[in-house]
């Protein structure tokens, strides 16, 4: 389905990456810290410790990474916006307050990446790029059933509108009938969620929808066999569906947010390509529970539009999924992380607690934990989240990981024995110096005092 699109697509060519460039930093090891994987806590192995270096602890494997961090224990200052001011691969962010973007986005700029903004709200500025999700139904070998109903999906989220399953099943139902529809007859400047809206919300839905069968007898098997399901059923049962299938849609009732899903300023080809580009994402916390389905369909748009590629690109391209548990149950992540390696497509998603990945992928959240070339574990805040994941890791024990200091964390990696070793910070460590802006949201970042016995890391030392 060829179409113009509002997107002027990237031209940039990267420079070429310096040494360990396309590595992620994990953390930074000194030699005493395999003593403190062995169970001693580091105020006790570091007490009369002479001074020595610290080296990079780097990670150039394509497998995927989880971190397990509670709120407020550093995960953006120690992980993810370390590796955005030296990974030079294409990264997508989820970035809930805008700190990352205000922090990385020049650096980002600077390594020849293109640096795109989703920011309906205007978090950080007035300006913002657009995706329309509809534009994944363009890629080379997309299905228009399987794509409508993964769209219907993620913008439906977890089921749990109600008690029974039958309205949420039946309005999932209407709902991916309904896109593939409008994905087929809608002229280019229509083919969004905006058109599926006036097709449910109006008071003539139900007429709209007979119209839409009348005018269009070639219309797909999937929009055919789901409107006409639905529109002989009781006026009772119908509006309750109804109903269901127009919950979904409360994401685009604001004028912002349907906006950011019209025309598209982000080139779904360039990203299946791999082209050097930077994607943050910003929802602010207080609008994730009435948007967050903004947050699935782009991180969604965007993973299965990487899934697609056909070869791998040189550069890698990187998920970095803050509050991961804001997605909710998430198809693209599940399958991402328990079927698929390779074309360059590296997922890190960040949980508060190992919880949140139980509650969410029952039946998988072992494969999901198994599957994982990198575990990373810091914050760890009480007796029970130690000692799940001290059983967890095997290595390391509950007291250890209890007793760790702030700036501590353990890092698993697939056949290696875990090691404790120290956060990234982009604030003090040498290596940083210059490459990041001021965070506007604080005036002055505390400083912590450094870690008694290390060296800090020098300039350069990447």
């Amino acid at each position: 389905m060829a179409r113009k699109r509002a997107i002027v697509a990237s031209t940039r060519t990267a420079p070429p990456p310096e040494p360990g460039a396309m590595e992620l930093l994990l953390g930074w090891k000194a030699a005493d810290d395999d003593k403190a994987a062995m169970g001693f806590s580091s105020a006790v192995a570091n007490k009369a410790a002479p001074v020595v270096a610290e080296e990079p602890i780097l990670y150039g494997e394509d497998r995927h990474l989880l971190t397990i961090a509670p709120t407020g224990a550093g995960k953006g200052r120690g992980v993810i916006i370390p590796n955005l001011l030296r990974f030079e691969g294409s990264v997508i962010v989820i970035d809930p307050k805008g700190e990352t973007w205000h922090v990385t986005a020049r650096r980002r700029r600077e390594m020849g990446q293109q640096v795109l903004l989703l920011d309906p709200f205007q978090a950080v500025g007035k300006r913002t790029d657009s995706l329309n999700p509809f534009d994944l139904f363009d890629r080379p070998g997309a299905l228009l059933d399987a794509d409508a109903e993964m769209l219907a999906s993620l913008l439906a989220g977890d089921a749990g509108f109600h008690k029974e399953p039958f309205w949420d099943n039946w309005g999932r139902s209407l709902m991916s009938g309904v896109i593939a529809a409008v994905a087929e007859t809608s002229t280019p400047n229509e083919r969004h969620f905006g058109r599926v809206r006036e097709l449910l919300m109006s008071d003539d839905a139900v007429f709209n929808l007979h119209t839409l069968l009348e005018n269009h007898e070639d219309l797909n098997r999937l929009s055919k066999q789901n409107i006409s399901s639905f529109l002989p059923i009781t006026e009772q049962t119908r509006s309750g569906i109804l109903s269901t299938a127009q919950s979904y849609l409360k994401v685009v009732n604001s004028d912002s947010a349907l906006r950011s899903l019209t025309r598209s300023t982000i080139d779904l080809d360039a990203v299946r390509e791999g082209a050097p580009m930077t994607i943050y994402i910003i929802i602010p916390p207080d609008k994730l529970e009435s948007h967050g389905a903004l947050l699935r369909l782009w991180v969604g748009a965007l993973m299965l539009t990487v899934m697609g590629r056909r070869r791998r690109p040189k550069r890698s391209t990187l998920f970095l999924l803050d509050e991961c548990a804001q997605l909710g149950e998430f198809g693209p992540l599940r399958q991402s992380m328990t079927l698929l390696r390779g074309y360059g497509l590296q997922v890190w998603p960040f949980f508060q607690d190992l919880s949140q990945l139980q509650r969410l992928y029952p039946k998988d959240w072992r494969t999901i934990f198994n599957n994982a070339g990198v575990f990373q574990l810091f914050g760890v805040a009480n007796h029970l989240m130690a000692k799940e994941s001290s059983e967890l890791i095997g290595d390391i024990d509950a007291d250890t990981l209890r007793n760790m200091a702030p700036d501590r964390q353990i890092i698993a990696r697939s056949g290696v024995k875990a090691v404790a070793c120290r956060l990234p910070d982009y604030l003090e460590d040498a290596p940083f110096k210059g490459m990041f802006d001021q965070n506007p949201m604080f005036e002055e970042e505390p400083k912590p005092a450094p870690p008694k016995g290390k060296k800090p890391p020098e300039p350069g030392l990447f």
